[in-house]
């Protein structure tokens, strides 16, 4: 009996000791980080260097005038190192490249005043890349940027650059197709990771699908779906 009631006492200690530490970081966390946009935020992305990619319905945010995308610093600032470039519609995706440069996805069709539909990669100081020219007829809700240059991308389109492919497609670093890529899938793409299958040179993607009936994604028709590319081959699993 003794023995249970010490084992007790030190499960409340730790408990009340979690608690304790957690209430102080959030509290910590509130007193100066208030970027208080005036529209909602779809996605968030800290930068190796701390600083946070944000991107929404917005069009302030720290006070500052910013059109669905900014950059802050850790304390909830605007970084104005970023440019403010506008967008015309809703960010729902951001991903990080290695060299730094930002790929965006959402509702819009212009980008700083360019015509790009609903997909473009942005330079480290926010002005729009130029030479990633791809477009698609729905949002890329993943993005996955490859070692090789190359652009893994998963949504609920069904057209690329003009070209048919559903729901997964495969980027060369310029937004073209790569062609040597053809998975595709009957419904809505939500997520995708790459991890290491054990062997080398071979990748595997694990990506969330939906139906095509595009139900919530909390429905019961969610299934996963995996793929493992070993070079050139595409083998559903």
């Amino acid at each position: 009996m003794a023995a249970r009631s010490v084992w007790k006492v030190l499960l409340v200690t730790i408990f009340l000791n979690f608690l304790s530490i957690t209430v102080s970081v959030a509290q910590s966390l509130s007193d100066g980080f208030q970027p208080a946009p005036d529209g909602s935020v779809a996605t968030l992305l800290v930068q190796p260097d701390g600083k946070i990619l944000v991107g929404g319905a917005f069009t302030t945010i720290a006070g500052q005038p910013r059109q669905r995308l900014a950059r802050l610093d850790a304390d909830g600032s605007v970084d104005n190192g970023f440019a403010p470039i506008a967008l015309d519609n809703p960010i729902d995706a951001i991903a990080l490249q290695p060299d730094g440069r930002a790929l965006i996805s959402g509702y819009f069709t212009h980008v700083g005043g360019a015509p790009h539909q609903q997909i473009a990669r942005l330079n480290t100081d926010g002005t729009l890349d130029g030479g990633f020219n791809a477009s698609i007829d729905g949002i890329a809700f993943a993005m996955l940027p490859l070692s090789n240059g190359k652009i893994l991308i998963g949504g609920g389109f069904t057209m690329v650059d003009g070209v048919a492919r559903a729901g997964i497609v495969q980027l060369n670093a310029d937004g073209s197709i790569d062609p040597a890529f053809s998975a595709q899938t009957d419904g809505v793409v939500y997520t995708l990771a790459r991890t290491s299958a054990g062997s080398a040179g071979r990748r595997r993607f694990l990506h969330d699908c939906e139906r095509a009936t595009c139900q919530p994604r909390t429905s019961a028709s969610r299934r996963p779906i995996r793929w493992r590319f070993h070079g050139a081959d595409r083998r559903r699993h």
